[in-house]
């Protein structure tokens, strides 16, 4: 049940520049002339999670999938005879999908989460919400997809180890120690002929024509872990997924997507402390940013001989700056240094729900790296590799950015461009700077020649200061 909370209420940084999307068809006057090499797009398909999705500021909602980085890819392929793509997107009167986050203030170095779920009043009443599942209150229904047949496959919370599972779509009544999961963005893209599929065997019967592919999955198959805050105890739910199984399915659907002469490029894993959700709330704080625990934990009257202490793998100890703390937890933290037993004290540490401790991380980037070697043996003449990490992330995250048109893009929380409100997922500028690194390889690997996006045009925050409540 753990999981289905996570997928619901977890799953977008952006800039504080408003621009807006105009057309991703910005051409480098200095590229050579368009052309698509080796490589076939007439019928492009986007194999992934919610990163595919177009998934950001928590959310799934039409601008969000306009703006996803398999749309901005297809955008550049046309130029080089690539066809239509069809994303799932909501009808125009439910636009909000899930819901999303919006900012509605400045954010300061007390108030870093300046925002809340839908707040602009001409938005209200836009949800695709339609009403509970059999499964479970925590898992909704979403607005059924109706239309031509999908090009993008992203399914926001799937993970590798579940794109074997059957019934994973289907909405049915929870049967206590068989069922663990649902997922309601898949159960919208399925018909009642097909109701009851894997999401493998979907892919396959969906995406048989494709001429070339992207495939990005797996980050679930470790964040799940790390946003749930490394659960000791055994979790079906949120644990990591084993090697043995990620390796397993990881084939079968790259056994799928190639078996008909298709080419593409697949995506590694991001590495979790990458992401603003867990580097954003540090122990001793950041010059301008957040305060950090500590100074919390002081300000509410704690004292300083008492150090903050934290839940750990080895047992309650002293937190240090290599733990990281949840963003998702900040108004937890806000309790610092308050109640009988200070909250924060070795008599009442924070929760481990709230805080990596060094340890896990060293054990989720182990796990990440292992399922990364697996993603990088597929490079082929057929394949090529984008890893995500050294492409982008490794930049986002140093003080010199990540460049891209005029703009150095970072992972700083809110100003940094690149990640949206959620602290994982991307803006339309990060999702446009990952189009452009498949571009490259695709360029690489095939020949091609396809231009790379006008990052600049896409990154956007708005402000917003009257409130409406989801109805």
């Amino acid at each position: 049940m753990k999981k289905i909370f996570h997928l619901i209420i977890l799953v977008g940084l952006t800039s504080l520049f408003t621009a807006c999307y105009k057309d991703a068809r910005s051409i480098d006057p200095a590229a050579p002339l368009v052309r698509s090499g080796s490589a076939n797009f007439t019928r492009y398909v986007a194999i992934g999670n919610s990163l595919t999705a177009g998934f950001a500021d928590g959310g799934l909602y039409n601008a969000s999938i306009a703006t996803s980085y398999p749309n901005l890819l297809a955008t550049q392929f046309r130029l080089a005879g690539g066809g239509a793509f069809v994303q799932p997107s909501f009808n125009p009167g439910r636009s909000d999908g899930s819901g999303y986050s919006k900012m509605v203030g400045a954010p300061s170095a007390t108030n870093i989460r300046t925002f809340n779920l839908l707040n602009d009043p001409t938005q209200c009443g836009k949800f695709a919400v339609v009403g509970p599942s059999l499964f479970s209150p925590l898992a909704p229904l979403l607005e059924k997809y109706v239309g031509a047949p999908i090009n993008n496959f992203g399914v926001p919370g799937i993970r590798v180890n579940q794109i074997t599972t059957p019934r994973f779509g289907q909405n049915r009544a929870f049967n206590l120690g068989t069922d663990i999961f649902f997922n309601p963005y898949f159960e919208r893209m399925l018909s009642s002929a097909n109701a009851t599929q894997s999401y493998l065997d979907f892919v396959t019967a969906q995406a048989s024509t494709a001429t070339f592919f992207t495939c990005w999955l797996g980050n679930n198959d470790v964040l799940a872990y790390a946003l749930a805050g490394a659960p000791d105890a055994a979790d079906f739910s949120n644990d990591m997924t084993t090697t043995s199984v990620f390796n397993s399915n990881y084939a079968s659907m790259m056994t799928a997507l190639l078996a008909n002469g298709a080419k593409g490029v697949v995506v590694t894993i991001p590495y979790v402390d990458r992401a603003p959700m867990f580097t954003t709330i540090t122990l001793n704080g950041t010059p301008g940013g957040d305060p950090g625990i500590r100074a919390r934990f002081l300000s509410n009257g704690g004292a300083a001989a008492d150090g903050v202490w934290i839940q750990a793998q080895g047992g309650d100890r002293l937190a240090t700056t290599s733990d990281l703390f949840l963003l998702s937890s900040a108004m937890n933290y806000a309790t610092l240094g308050t109640g009988t037993v200070k909250y924060g004290t070795q008599g009442n540490p924070i929760l481990d729900i709230h805080v990596l401790d060094a340890s896990e991380v060293i054990d989720i980037k182990a796990r990440t790296d292992a399922f990364n070697t697996t993603i990088l043996g597929y490079a082929s003449a057929n394949v090529a590799v984008v890893n995500i990490n050294t492409a982008i992330l490794d930049a986002l995250a140093s003080p010199a950015g990540f460049p891209s048109f005029g703009i150095a893009y970072r992972s700083n929380f809110i100003t940094g461009g690149a990640f949206s409100l959620d602290g994982i997922h991307l803006t339309p500028a990060g999702y446009a700077v990952t189009a452009n690194e498949i571009i490259k390889a695709t360029n690489t690997k095939f020949r091609s020649a396809i231009p790379l996006i006008n990052t600049a045009e896409l990154s956007t925050v708005k402000f917003y200061t009257t409130l409406c409540q989801n109805p």
